[in-house]
Order: structure tokens, then C-alpha cells, then sequence
């Protein structure tokens, strides 16, 4: 499908008339899928998605349970609003032209839908031509509305014609897939199956048993009318779920404004406040021990560094001391040896037991020659008996010496390293208390934290509301899947006592092989799905290979992602990584599908860091469809983006809101420069 023009007159900010071409122009050969759409915030961007969505399905583009007359308000709503209200506009027009290609042949259509209000009533038209043949055997709206959705389905539409709120809101979901269930469905085939099979059921219960089997159809038809009203409520319970988690991301959205009204005012430091004030106490505890240290010091062994030379002095006179102590010792040992020596050399038994004879002068000269010897060998001391001052134990003198030796290396040493450390402290806690006296006065603060309070308080009111939908659909499905259970087995009675009858046993036959049909197609395309989207989340990421491998529940179509064999929480994404899944799915449910629809995106890159911008901009919007029409904004998509898209672009439209006449005006801009082959051919 290609869309090939919209024509607007009249609708929302575009008075008049105001065509946009939609049809991408090839370049030497080379497709250029993308046309431009930027402007300003304001300029009706969103408006144009709207356009085409309310042209092709009317009230189910608000909607599957909007009433007619809230959507007869909308459509008062989107007929301009002139600046000169004296001559209020009545009516408005979408014509929207698409090329559609079915079994093998294209056909052209074109779309127009109109309304007009008349003393208060807004009176519709539709009308739909085919090759430009208006299609006649289409007699009412309400045939042609279903030709359309037929044509191109709601709920298929919604994923190739999105937003980046979209996305976010998406992206906030922890099963992504959820509220796409039945678009996944349907984009898979599933659904047509699924129709099959109440088919079978509804042409059961109309068939008359002729072997008083009316119980088991009155059953059946109970079972069916249950299961009909599931689904009702399944859908209204969908419909409240995304509701709410719409709710929730705008909630979100505020919370996040208010913080950021906080930090206008100096929150930063307010959410820092108990960090602060106990890192303070911390560092006043490490001063207070800091400076009890350096007062143990100052009283210890410190005050003798200041006088190293008299210190040393005093080592010098205790280890002089200590040698006289030792020379002393040694002569007393020797005199009382020598006495001892000369009273045994005296005796004349000594001499006759050596052999030796020698007189008693001989003998005496050799004592006296011994005695010389020894006193020569023995040690003296430079000190008196009356010069000695310290009269301390050797014990005493070794710790004297030891308390010198500290306080000359040790006690300085470590008196300077707490000093250091006393005053790295100190810095830093005269830091803590300049950052603390910044926290603006409460007076200031209290009415923006209180709302910031009351914001988280709703949020997590809507998050419970979030679980007990959860909850509601998780026992809707379980008393879903009892009923076809149910169902089944009526279907097996029905059989058995309608064995004659060989439509009913082909319809009941027919039910089995859809069922297990049913399940092992389920089974391949979300396996084909789960596999392409890892391959498309890959491409999107900037983290090569962050999800390995990927499953998608077959019954609940809930995606678990794996990193290394292991499961991965959603948590562990980044809002922007979360936002890519959501754009990676979209991607791989059109492939998968192989379903040839342009994709419009309207303003995706907001929540996007630069990173995950250049590759979107690289790989996903010149190869997610064959057309693409991007609705950007021109911060959005700045020059230097616009540069990197410019080989892919067909063609750009520059939106501007002209605040004088209250309207849009439109200019086709942009022209894009023609790019030499190959990197054309990179694209």
C-alpha cells in the first residue's frame, strides 16, 4: 500500500485547502522511502496523522467504544476555527489517495470523507472510489465503513501509524505486548482462525438435533453467550489497561516536571539534604578522632623532636655510660681472676705436676709477666666512677635509647600525617556545610515537594489499579480458556449423538483441526516473531548483542529476552533501550506479517539520547517500509540530523503556524541534494 496524497480543507489549523504529495520519488533508480514532515511544536503535524486515520475509520480512529455524539463533538472539533469567529466555518474535508495491491492486482483508491454541521446536527458522508469508480454497490455509511476497515484494520493501522507517546507509553510496560494482543493477532493470521471457529460454533447451535440432543445445545449456547460476554468484558478491561497506563505515563510525565521545578529551586540539594548532614557527622567524628590522636602524640614522644640535637646527646652520653658500666665489670672480673691466677701459679705443685722446675724468683717473674699481659688486653674506660649521671639499668637505658630513636623518625612522621589528614577532613567538611547552607529556605520548597508527594501518591494508586487489571484479565483468561474447554467437549457430545449427520460431524471435526491448527500456527509465528525482533532490537541498539535471544508466549504473547542464556528483566533496559524494543516490535510484526503498509511515526525521537537518534536515523527509517512519512520537529531533527537522513529523504514539507491568521502554512522545502552513488547505495 502506498498512500499517494492527502487533501485537507478546512480541518484543524489548515484553513482552505492544502494537498501534501506522500508518494516517494526514486533518485537515478534508488528508493528514497522518507518524506518530511517538520515544524514546530503547534505547526499540525500530529494533525495530519489524525487526518488519515479519522478519513479511513471514522469514530474506531477515538476509539472501539466511543458513542456517536462524543464523536460527532470530535468532529465539530476538527472543522477550523477561524480567526475572524464572526463567520464560524461548518464543515471540513479529508481525501485521501492510496495505491492497494490484492491478490496480484492494484487498485487506486480514493477516499473522502465529509461532514457538515446544520443547526447542531453534523450530517457525515463517505464515499469511496476505485480507479477512479465510485464504488455504487456501497449504499450506506455504515457498509462503507466496513469496506474500509476490511480494507486496512483498525487495530493493524495502530502500529504502523504511531507516536512517540506511543512508544513511551509502550515502552512503560513491563509485557509490552499486552495491549497489542489483538493487533498481533490479526497481523499474524490468528485471528481469521479464531473467526472460523465461532463460525462453526454459531452454525452448531442453529442446526436441530433429531436425537433430543437439546440440552447439549442449550448448553453450548450457554457456554457461547458466556464466552461472548468474556470477550466484552476482556475488551472493556483492555481498553481500561491502556487507559491507565496512559494515565500513568502522563502522571509520570508530571512527576518528572515537578521534579524539575525542585531543582529550579535548588532540590538537588534538598534530595542530597541526608546525605549531606550524615557525611557531615561522619566528618566531624574523623576530625574529633584526628585531633585526639595529635594530642596523644603532642603528649607522648613529640615534644622531643623539637630538640633532635640535645636528644642525641643524650643517646650518646647513655651508650658511653653503658660502655664504663661494661669496662668496670670487666676489670673487677679480671682482678679477682689474676688473684685467683697468682695464688695458684704460687704453689709449687702446680710447676712439679707441668715438669717444669724454676725457682721462686722464676716463678714470681712469670706471674708478674701474665698479670701485665691480661691488664693490657682488658678494657678501660675515658669515664670516672664520680663522672657517670645516669645511674640506670641496662634495661631502663635500652628504652631510653628506643623513646630517642622515636621521636627523631616515628612520633614527626605521624604527627605530619595526621596533620595532613586533620586538614583534607577539614576542607572537605567546610565543603559539606557551604552545599548544605545552599538548600533553599523550607518555606520555598515545602508546597512543590507536597505536590511532588501527592503525584507519587496518585501514581501509585494507578500502578495498584494497574495490578488488579492484571489480575482481573490473567482469572478473565483462565475462565476464557474453561469455557473453551467447555466448549470443546460440547462439541465431542454434539458429535457423538450427531454421528448420522455428516455436516455437524465435519463442523465438529473441522472445530479439532482448527484448534490444533490454531496452536501450532500460534507456536511458529510468535517463534518467527521473537527471533525478528531480536535481530531488529540488535540493529537498533547501540550495545551490540545486549539481547541474545528472545520468547514470546504463544497464549499470552508475554516477550521474556535473555542475555547469555539467562532471562533479562525489562528493568535492566534503559527508558531509551525500552522505547527501541517498542520500535523493534513494530519492526519485526511487519515483517513477520509481510504486510505492505507505509509506517508513519509522529515526533519518535523526543525521549531519545543522541546515540539511539543516529541509529534510527541510520537503520530503521530507510529500511522499516518502503514508505516512511516522518512528523519531526525542527529540534528534532536538527541540521546535522537532517544531514545524516537527507540520502533517504524524497521530498520534505516545512510546517509554520502563522499566529496573525491562526492557521498553518505549508511549504514544500528542504530540497535534497543528489548524493553520489554509493552512499546512496549504503543506505
Amino acid at each position: 500500500m502506498i498512500i499517494r496524497q492527502l487533501k485537507l480543507e478546512n480541518f484543524g489549523v489548515y484553513r482552505g485547502e492544502q494537498i501534501f504529495d506522500l508518494t516517494p520519488r526514486p533518485l537515478n533508480g534508488y528508493n528514497r522511502p522518507i518524506v518530511l514532515l517538520r515544524g514546530k511544536n503547534g505547526a499540525g503535524k500530529t494533525t495530519l496523522m489524525e487526518a488519515i486515520r479519522l478519513c479511513l475509520h471514522g469514530s474506531l480512529a477515538l476509539g472501539s467504544r466511543v458513542s456517536r455524539a462524543s464523536y460527532e463533538k470530535h468532529l465539530v472539533k476538527c472543522i477550523h476555527t477561524a480567526v475572524d469567529s464572526s463567520q464560524p466555518l461548518t464543515s471540513a474535508r479529508i481525501t485521501l489517495q492510496i495505491d492497494y495491491v490484492s491478490a496480484g492486482r492494484k487498485r487506486s483508491y480514493e477516499i473522502e470523507r465529509t461532514w457538515q454541521v446544520e443547526q447542531g446536527k453534523v450530517e457525515e458522508t463517505l464515499q469511496v472510489r476505485e480507479n477512479d469508480v465510485l464504488l455504487s454497490d456501497l449504499h450506506t455509511l455504515e457498509e462503507v465503513e466496513s469496506f474500509l476497515r476490511e480494507l486496512i484494520l483498525p487495530g493493524v493501522a495502530d502500529l504502523f501509524f504511531f507516536d512517540g507517546e506511543k512508544l513511551h507509553t509502550l515502552a512503560q510496560n513491563n509485557t509490552i505486548i499486552d495491549t497489542l494482543a489483538d493487533t498481533i493477532k490479526a497481523l499474524l493470521g490468528l485471528h481469521q482462525v479464531e473467526q472460523l471457529q465461532k463460525d462453526l460454533d454459531v452454525y452448531l447451535l442453529r442446526q436441530k438435533s433429531e436425537h433430543n440432543g437439546e440440552a447439549l445445545q442449550r448448553a453450548l449456547s450457554e457456554v457461547t453467550q458466556k464466552v461472548i460476554r468474556l470477550e466484552e468484558q476482556r475488551a472493556s478491561l483492555l481498553l481500561r489497561q491502556q487507559q491507565n497506563i496512559a494515565a500513568m505515563a502522563q502522571k509520570q510525565h508530571e512527576i518528572a516536571q515537578q521534579k524539575q521545578r525542585i531543582a529550579s529551586q535548588g532540590s538537588w540539594f534538598v534530595e542530597r539534604l541526608d546525605n549531606l548532614q550524615a557525611t557531615r557527622q561522619r566528618l566531624e567524628i574523623e576530625i574529633e578522632m584526628l585531633q585526639r590522636r595529635g594530642q596523644e602524640l603532642a603528649n607522648g614522644l613529640l615534644p622531643f623532636a623539637i630538640a633532635p640535637q640535645l636528644t642525641t646527646a643524650v643517646a650518646n652520653r647513655l651508650r658511653l655510660e653503658a660502655a664504663h658500666e661494661m669496662a668496670t665489670a670487666a676489670q673487677t672480673i679480671l682482678a679477682q681472676q689474676l688473684t685467683y691466677l697468682t695464688d695458684v701459679l704460687a704453689s709449687p705443685e702446680v710447676w712439679q705436676r707441668s715438669g717444669i722446675s724454676a725457682d721462686t724468683e722464676s716463678r714470681g717473674r712469670m706471674i708478674d709477666e701474665v698479670s701485665t699481659i691480661l691488664k693490657q688486653k682488658s678494657q678501660s674506660s675515658d669515664l670516672a666512677d664520680n663522672e657517670v649521671i645516669h645511674r640506670v639499668s641496662a634495661e631502663e637505658r635500652q628504652t631510653l635509647l628506643h623513646w630517642i630513636e622515636q621521636s627523631q623518625t616515628e612520633a614527626p612522621r605521624a604527627f605530619c600525617q595526621t596533620i595532613q589528614q586533620l586538614q583534607t577532613i577539614e576542607a572537605q567538611l567546610a565543603q559539606v556545610k557551604q552545599e548544605i547552607a545552599l538548600v533553599p529556605d523550607d518555606a520555598l520548597l515545602s508546597p512543590l515537594v507536597e505536590t511532588l508527594q501527592t503525584l507519587n501518591q496518585e501514581l501509585g494508586a494507578l500502578q495498584e489499579m494497574a495490578d488488579n487489571l492484571t489480575e482481573q484479565l490473567r482469572r478473565l483468561e483462565y475462565e476464557v480458556k474453561r469455557c473453551a474447554l467447555q466448549n470443546e467437549q460440547l462439541r465431542k457430545q454434539i458429535a457423538t449423538q450427531e454421528r448420522h449427520n455428516q455436516r455437524l460431524q465435519l463442523a465438529a471435526k473441522t472445530q479439532a483441526v482448527l484448534a490444533s491448527y490454531v496452536r501450532e500456527l500460534s507456536q511458529k509465528k510468535t517463534g518467527l516473531l521473537a527471533d525478528q525482533l531480536v535481530e531488529c532490537f540488535n540493529v537498533l541498539c547501540r550495545k551490540e548483542d545486549l539481547v541474545h535471544a528472545a520468547t514470546i508466549n504463544a497464549e499470552t504473547l508475554e516477550i521474556t529476552l535473555y542475555r547469555h542464556g539467562q532471562p533479562m528483566a525489562f528493568s535492566q533496559l534503559s527508558a531509551g533501550e525500552r522505547q527501541l524494543l517498542a520500535m523493534a516490535l513494530m519492526w519485526a510484526l511487519r515483517q513477520v506479517a509481510d504486510v505492505p503498509l507505509p509506517v508513519m511515526v509522529d515526533t519518535p525521537l523526543g525521549r531519545l539520547d543522541s546515540d539511539h537518534r543516529l541509529s534510527v536515523i541510520h537503520n530503521y527509517f530507510p529500511r522499516v517500509s518502503h514508505q516512511v512519512i516522518l512528523l519531526a520537529t525542527d529540534t528534532e531533527v536538527d541540521d546535522s540530523l537532517l544531514s545524516e537522513l537527507t540520502p533517504a529523504i524524497s521530498h520534505a514539507y516545512h510546517l509554520e503556524y502563522d499566529a496573525k491568521q491562526g492557521r498553518t502554512v505549508v511549504n514544500e522545502g528542504f530540497p535534497v541534494t543528489i548524493f553520489a552513488q554509493e552512499k546512496v547505495e549504503a543506505l
